[in-house]
């Protein structure tokens, strides 16, 4: 049997335009940073293809859904599968941090959403030339089993999924704004055994570059040898700065670790009789932006130093410890707990260092700079913890200082240059610090022992002699006995990349 010529032409044209389009959804899917099957991305493709002949409706629906694919492109390739933790940071994400995120992306970044939208237009120019079926009934069996496929494999899920966390992110957000904030805890005793409590929230400090839990690198001279216990095994809630801290600062639930704002520091603080304060070197955007925000109002005094006007400035954590003092000098009989939230480590690291707070970075490779900026943020964090334990001893009253971070970083390199990233998520991303320190303190040691955050608001009610009708015996958060391992955070921690810390110094 011979073939017919003109039948053959225009299969190969098809074919060819099949594998162009095959080739950016590819693309798109690897953007999306899902997991990329063939079976998916010919289904994605024979979807595009047919849909290029289909009713305008359809086609603009098809046209936003590969907008939305194309920008997220070169974030995904960077931070990896879009995040509940993500998109609840992108709301509350002032102009300062917005630039410095879009700051970290190269020209090549920029310009990928638009190169994809082109090649998806030529694929569509392309297609809509094919007429594959002279038959109506045909055309549209055909639509509907190809969207059927991409369903099936699931081309669209990084899409639906953004969407479905979106809407939660949405939902609590609206949930804050009516949520019943009264008070659930039940105070039995409050015996705190210092007038003054300060309580230091880092941010991306990983403890595994930090000089007090082994690094070779004197960038926690503080930290390292003051009376005080360091604690080795405090592990985060989350990956990011949100997921982590609303299952750390509130009692969540024991069974699905949902956070529950009812159950939150602050007003624990103040049923026990407390002064509280809050301030903050992270953004602020409105009262209810974030779950972080809306506690941290609760306070009877609170301060955000990017806020309005300021939002934009780039502020320097020890740009706090005026605050702190104040509280501390400000008349009051009852104790004293005083929140500060830093911003740390946190991406772009670089703009976090001050000339003003030690450094320690010696690196001379380019591109190491911001591994070497991590350090100095790690180094300038120990000075503020070391200025406030001055002030805190001027002062003249017991004190007890304790601080941790939210979570940690992954070092990733990008196009030939080391960067700390939040994706992709390292083993040792939740690894993060946990230390105290007291007016009464003896001697320098460290425990070692697994302590998930969501046992740390137990822990403070301890710290602060504190107890409730639900915790009437707190444990400590240092030495009691380690906690249980959770089957599925070792599972998901076994299955992530190893990243052990890097001799960043010798670059």
């Amino acid at each position: 049997m011979k073939l017919n010529p003109e039948l053959l032409l225009p299969a190969a044209r098809a074919l060819l335009v099949f594998a162009f389009g095959a080739a950016l959804c590819w693309l798109l899917l690897k953007g999306a940073a899902y997991p990329v099957s063939a079976p998916e991305v010919l289904a994605f493709a024979a979807f595009l293809f047919v849909a290029a002949r289909s009713p305008a409706v359809l086609r603009v629906l098809t046209a936003l859904v590969l907008a939305a694919y194309c920008l997220y492109f070169p974030v995904g390739l960077r931070y990896g599968i879009v995040s509940e933790g993500q998109i609840a940071a992108a709301f509350a994400t002032d102009a300062r941090e917005a630039s410095e995120f879009f700051g970290t992306f190269g020209a090549l970044d920029f310009a990928s959403p638009a190169l994809l939208a082109t090649g998806l237009a030529l694929f569509y120019l392309f297609a809509r030339r094919v007429r594959l079926f002279q038959s109506r009934k045909l055309f549209a069996l055909a639509l509907v089993l190809t969207a059927a496929a991409s369903f099936e494999t699931k081309a669209f899920h990084p899409l639906t999924h953004a969407v479905k966390l979106t809407n939660r992110v949405v939902a609590e957000r609206a949930n804050l704004k009516h949520m019943d904030w009264t008070p659930a805890w039940k105070v039995l005793s409050a015996r705190p055994a210092y007038k003054n409590y300060v309580l230091v929230v880092g941010e991306s400090e990983r403890r595994d570059y930090m000089n007090a839990y082994g690094y070779p690198e004197d960038d926690t001279p503080f930290m390292s040898k003051a009376p005080g216990i360091v604690y080795e095994g405090f592990t985060a809630e989350g990956d990011g700065t949100i997921e982590s801290l609303t299952r750390t600062l509130t009692l969540p639930d024991p069974k699905t670790l949902q956070p529950r704002y009812e159950y939150n520091l602050v007003d624990l603080a103040r049923a026990a009789g407390f002064a509280t304060a809050w301030f903050s070197n992270q953004g602020y955007v409105s009262r209810f932006d974030t779950p972080l925000t809306a506690i941290g109002e609760r306070s009877e005094r609170s301060r955000w130093l990017k806020f309005g006007r300021d939002a934009s400035r780039n502020y320097f954590d020890y740009e706090l410890l005026p605050l702190a003092e104040a509280e501390l000098e400000r008349d009051d009989p009852r104790p004293k707990l005083i929140v500060l939230h830093l911003i740390g480590s946190h991406e772009d690291t670089c703009e976090r260092v001050s000339d003003r707070l030690p450094r320690v970075s010696r690196v001379k490779d380019p591109a190491w700079k911001t591994p070497g900026c991590y350090l100095d943020t790690i180094r300038q964090t120990d000075a503020v913890l070391e200025r406030l334990r001055d002030l805190l001893a001027k002062k003249g009253e017991p004190w007890s200082l304790l601080y941790f971070s939210d979570h940690g970083l992954t070092l990733v390199r990008q196009r030939g240059v080391m960067r700390f990233l939040h994706s992709p998520v390292s083993r040792q991303q939740r690894d993060i610090p946990l230390f105290l320190t007291s007016s009464d303190a003896k001697e320098h040691r460290t425990i070692r022992g697994l302590r998930y955050g969501s046992s740390f608001l137990e822990g403070f009610m301890e710290w602060t002699g504190v107890s409730t009708r639900g915790i009437p015996r707190p444990r400590s958060l240092f030495l009691a006995p380690p906690d249980a391992p959770r089957a599925e955070d070792e599972k998901l921690r076994a299955s992530r990349p190893d990243d052990p810390p890097a001799d960043i110094q010798s670059h």
